[in-house]
């Protein structure tokens, strides 16, 4: 396991979701943010419950990831305001959220309301779901290929923190 700082911040909040929550323990189910994503719609893991969902996992998996990156838009500032994002807890102070909630309302301002006023509030909107949609299968797809893809990708807990890095991870 990793060593966890007590307290961290608005600016360490990515980095730990990856790095902590994800490298510390690659592919292992408690441990791993992404050996559970999208459970029970989606199973990634082998050691996750099959449910009759699934069966249909090559359809919604491709509807489900065009969501990904609104998705990550929305759910940072939801781990800020509870103080935890998949399995670290971190502090966030109100001026960190508040700068937070002012970037997020400058990027719709800016990449929503402005091409709005030129362009109209339809394409706007349209230009934004597509990039975002773009955006998120152009990251999940290169994701998904190089993490869990069946048993032989779940590391041994035991083994060495490095030993499970390789063991965790395909390269395509």
């Amino acid at each position: 396991m990793c060593n966890i700082p007590a307290q961290n911040t608005l600016f360490q909040l990515h980095s730990f979701e990856h790095n902590v929550a994800h490298h510390c323990n690659p592919n292992e189910l408690g441990y791993d943010n992404d050996a559970e994503i999208g459970d029970p719609i989606l199973r990634f893991h082998p050691d996750l419950k099959s449910s009759w969902l699934q069966r249909y996992q090559h359809i919604t998996t491709f509807i489900l990831m065009s969501g990904g990156t609104i998705k990550w838009y929305f759910s940072d500032l939801f781990s800020l305001v509870r103080g935890h994002i998949g399995n670290i807890d971190f502090h966030a102070s109100r001026a960190e959220i508040a700068m937070c909630v002012f970037f997020k309302i400058l990027r719709w301002v800016l990449g929503i309301t402005i091409p709005a006023y030129y362009h109209g509030w339809s394409a706007a909107v349209t230009s934004t779901v597509i990039t975002f949609a773009v955006s998120a299968h152009y990251l999940e797809n290169v994701f998904i290929v190089n993490h869990i893809q069946g048993p032989d990708a779940v590391p041994n807990p035991n083994s060495h923190w490095a030993i499970r890095q390789l063991e965790g991870t395909y390269n395509w």
